[in-house]
């Protein structure tokens, strides 16, 4: 992790201290920053800043209009990839009220059908994100998009000893005269800010949620949003679990094995794209033991095991465990 850290630095100072901006390449570890430090209104954080090369830009409602500039473009969201694997993510800050129209923008026309908030909507009195699944009509660069809530489920379980709060809501938006696109929200509430008071558990029905649903609708690569309240610490620790068993699955299948430590090689990837990527020395540690405990899964697989089923894959069978909204999503997606 120190390690991490040390990387971390050295680019964010040649990031910070590049003088011309305009005619330097941005790449993973010679990374240049054009766009977002000026804009505060639209950072929840000042020190979160975005790479240019894995920038997410804000798409225009009509593709034959002029190109949008850095300003009318700009949301602080990053695509996440690791070239091991086939799953790619887009990494976001909870929206600001006045940001919410931008970022159904980018789950609107990045084709994105899953949600993953990492967030309660406040923690100590203090904001995190703003409630971008009420129903309503939001902006984004002078568009109307309009937002609304479909069904929710307040307290889905995620595995049989739980203490996480968490929420699924089914989502339909629609921009401007376009077609609506229906998306699916899972909502953790009760991951604390820094820290690890959630079961190892708990992330990885999240993740055999994820697998479980798109496998059902053939969209493995399709990019999947993530967002905390920074879209660093939480954010990261998610993203980093569910590639590193994507490509545990990829190297059974192949049979072969890397010597390699999974977890900092994508930890180190995923910082080279979006700052901070897995925040505090206790995510980090939070991910190693959730990796644990889903090779432990998966070697018991598929034996009962107290309270859940478990896949061939070794994560909870969410084909049987389905509570019912989620399949209700599969069936209005397909």
């Amino acid at each position: 992790f120190n390690n991490l850290q040390i990387q971390e630095r050295a680019r964010l100072n040649h990031a910070l201290t590049k003088t011309d901006i305009a005619n330097a390449q941005s790449t993973g570890e010679r990374p240049v920053i054009s766009a977002g430090v000026e804009l505060g209104r639209k950072n929840r954080y000042k020190d979160i800043f975005l790479y240019e090369h894995a920038r997410v830009k804000l798409k225009k409602y009509d593709p034959a209009s002029k190109e949008l500039d850095s300003v009318a473009s700009y949301i602080n969201a990053s695509y996440i990839h690791y070239p091991n694997s086939k799953l790619n993510y887009i990494a976001t800050q909870g929206p600001l009220n006045e940001t919410i129209g931008d970022f159904w923008n980018v789950v609107y026309f990045n084709d994105v059908p899953i949600i993953f908030s990492l967030t309660p909507q406040s923690e100590n009195h203090v904001e995190k994100c703003a409630p971008f699944w009420n129903s309503g009509v939001y902006f984004s660069n002078g568009v109307k998009i309009k937002v609304d809530l479909i069904e929710e489920v307040e307290d889905l379980q995620l595995s049989y000893k739980t203490e996480a709060k968490c929420i699924a809501r089914r989502i339909l938006v629609t921009v401007g005269e376009k077609p609506p696109k229906e998306v699916l929200q899972l909502h953790m509430v009760s991951w604390p800010d820094y820290s690890i008071v959630i079961c190892e558990e708990d992330i990885l029905s999240l993740v055999g949620m994820k697998r479980f649903i798109c496998k059902q609708l053939n969209i493995e690569s399709v990019p999947i949003l993530v967002h905390c309240s920074a879209g660093c610490g939480r954010t990261g620790s998610f993203c980093v679990i569910d590639t590193c068993i994507d490509v545990l699955f990829k190297e059974e299948k192949e049979h072969k094995q890397e010597t390699k430590d999974l977890i900092y090689e994508i930890t180190s990837q995923f910082r080279s794209q979006r700052v901070f990527m897995v925040q505090t020395l206790r995510q980090y540690m939070l991910i190693y033991d959730s990796i644990i405990k889903f090779v432990k899964m998966h070697e018991k697989a598929p034996k009962f095991v107290v309270g859940d089923v478990l896949t061939g894959e070794g994560l909870v069978d969410w084909e049987r465990k389905d509570p019912g909204i989620i399949k209700r999503f599969i069936e209005t997606y397909r």
